[in-house]
């Protein structure tokens, strides 16, 4: 399982894969160390190695938010950013 998943919601496993030395292994908000991290990525975008603007679909209001998840929904965009303006 890739995201978030459903409260309650359960995965099986069977035992033959995870031999040769594979693991099970879950993670909140990954296996990032913020105070490393976060400095080395910012780094990284302040010298323009970390193409994140590309990323940016649409800019919407913070009042647009219902129709910024109808995009997200549907497929429209891969990332709005909410302005408060």
């Amino acid at each position: 399982m890739v995201g978030v998943q459903p409260p309650g919601a359960e995965i099986s496993v069977s035992a033959g894969n995870l031999i040769m030395d594979r693991s099970l292994i879950g993670a909140f908000h990954g296996a990032g160390r913020p105070r490393v991290d976060f400095q080395w990525l910012v780094a990284l975008y302040m010298d323009g190695r970390l193409k994140l603007d590309e990323l940016i679909t649409r800019y919407r209001p913070l009042d647009e938010i219902n129709e910024a998840f109808d995009d997200m929904n549907r497929g429209m965009t891969a990332w709005t950013v909410l302005t408060f303006s």
